[in-house]
């Protein structure tokens, strides 16, 4: 990815697609402030907006910076509402901010643009549960095992819908 972006450098234009491509490297790398200030150069532009937003909206969110984040991220999904990462971020960010009532909305968006995944449905079991809404929660919890049956946290699933079974 670096060795693409300094080839975009010799090309006139590629400015926004530079600054992408380097914050997703400095993101992946883990040099959040880094990802940030290079996204946001990328952020105005009507081919990089929307990936620009969602990658600085995640460092942001890793960096703790929940405010910049969701502004960030609800750019994202409002200059593109098919970025499914950039919705699953949010929905995150929702819930670990008591937004719960947003994440569900958030939620339901990814698991329409995902219908393999799993996740969703965990995290709205998750949400439900803290809600003591248990058949709701147990809806959640047998859809995210039906769409991957060999999940990775299947034994966890399986014990948190075994509690909302027994409330």
């Amino acid at each position: 990815v670096q060795i693409a972006a300094e080839a975009l450098t010799t090309i006139e234009g590629s400015g926004p697609y530079v600054h992408v491509l380097e914050g997703f490297v400095h993101l992946r790398s883990g040099r959040l402030p880094e990802a940030v200030a290079e996204c946001l150069q990328a952020r105005d532009d009507p081919q990089t907006g929307a990936l620009a937003n969602s990658l600085a909206g995640e460092a942001l969110y890793r960096n703790r910076q929940f405010a910049d984040a969701l502004r960030a991220l609800m750019a994202a999904t409002r200059l593109d509402a098919s970025m499914t990462d950039a919705h699953r971020r949010l929905a995150a960010l929702l819930y670990d901010i008591g937004a719960t009532d947003r994440a569900v909305k958030e939620l339901q968006i990814v698991s329409e643009q995902a219908p393999d995944d799993p996740r969703p449905h965990r995290m709205l079991g998750l949400i439900y549960k803290d809600a003591e809404l248990y058949r709701e929660a147990i809806a959640e919890y047998k859809e995210a095992l039906r769409r991957d049956p060999d999940m990775p946290d299947r034994d966890k699933v399986l014990l948190e819908q075994a509690r909302c079974l027994l409330r």
